[in-house]
């Protein structure tokens, strides 16, 4: 992986970190899978979410990928730091599940490289 590749998985692991914090998470677990050209993001910790909160963070990580702006959003996330954050991160994930079951938040994101400027 090379360090513009390497940036950008780090600021979706670190908005993805400042989110569950940001919520009062005191116990979540996340995890890193590299395989090929894609890397795996698993995230899950109890967090207090009304649905139309959940609507949102679905609609904003369904977003479809935008490699053309990937550079520009990558950008904004690194400086972010509010709800904005699953906006951005959705243009630049390529799948992203989502479930929120007994409020336990657990999202599980595909990055690939392959269609991103390297």
């Amino acid at each position: 992986m090379n360090e513009y590749n390497m940036d950008r998985t780090s600021n979706i692991a670190r908005s993805l970190c400042r989110y569950y914090l940001q919520k009062g998470c005191q116990n979540f677990t996340i995890s890193f899978r590299l395989l090929g050209t894609d890397c795996f993001i698993e995230v899950a910790g109890n967090v207090a979410l009304e649905t139309s909160e959940y609507e949102t963070i679905y609609a904003n990580l369904s977003k479809p990928v935008a490699p053309e702006l990937a550079h520009y959003y990558d950008e904004l996330l690194a400086s972010g730091g509010d709800d904005e954050d699953f906006s951005l991160m959705g243009y630049l994930v390529d799948v992203c599940n989502i479930e929120y079951k007994e409020g336990k938040l657990s999202l599980g994101i595909r990055h690939s490289y392959q269609s991103k400027i390297k």
